[in-house]
């Protein structure tokens, strides 16, 4: 069945495998963000769109599973694995939870939040990340039993999600926030950026040496 893998090499095999993998990760985003590009086609085509990004990452990807083989399976997951049943996929899953419920607020209100010159609500939006994200993260980490040595692969995993999905939403700023004001896109990006800067350093900060 697999007859047409060994006309590569080991070493041919595991880079296009990887490139296939990194290939199928890039089609998701893709797909989700289709709908907010304003392209001159009908909604019909644009979901047509999306069904063949979405075929297209699956078939990549099942490839890529097999050029690598299970080896590089149990690498990755040897790489991904936190302590506790079922804890890698917890972290990805509350990870995309928060980023769609962000997204949401912001659609709705981000408006009365990201107004470019307003100081004190710039300071409110960037405060309020600070204490938001370690108030919800350390509670989790508790709850699936990490480890304090493995919060690290948590907080990773736990921002991952969001980080590569919302590549697309500041790209698509406008069609995705069109409440926003074109000028709040940079101050946005950087609550972003503040907001995955303080979720990853809850895993370099234990919480005991925040009290």
């Amino acid at each position: 069945m697999n007859h047409w893998l060994d006309h590569f090499s080991p070493q041919t095999a595991r880079k296009v495998g990887i490139a296939l993998l990194i290939l199928s990760f890039l089609t998701w985003p893709m797909a989700l963000v289709v709908p907010f590009v304003p392209l001159p086609v009908s909604d019909v085509f644009k979901a047509g769109a999306i069904a063949a990004f979405l075929m297209f990452g699956e078939v990549t990807f099942a490839s890529s599973l097999l050029l690598l083989g299970r080896n590089f399976l149990k690498e990755v997951m040897a790489f991904v694995k936190v302590t506790g049943s079922q804890s890698a996929t917890f972290f990805m899953g509350a990870g995309f939870v928060v980023w769609l419920l962000a997204t949401i607020f912001v659609r709705l209100a981000g408006q009365y939040i990201f107004v470019p010159g307003d100081t004190g609500l710039i300071v409110l939006a960037f405060a309020g990340l600070t204490v938001l994200m370690p108030l919800l993260l350390y509670p989790l980490y508790r709850f699936k039993n990490v480890d304090e040595d493995e919060q690290v692969k948590a907080a990773v995993l736990f921002a991952l999600p969001g980080m590569v999905l919302d590549a697309g939403t500041v790209l698509f700023f406008q069609d995705v926030y069109p409440n926003l004001s074109p000028d709040a896109s940079v101050l946005f990006a950087a609550w972003l950026f503040w907001g995955y800067a303080v979720g990853l350093l809850t895993g370099f900060v234990r919480k005991q040496e925040l009290w």
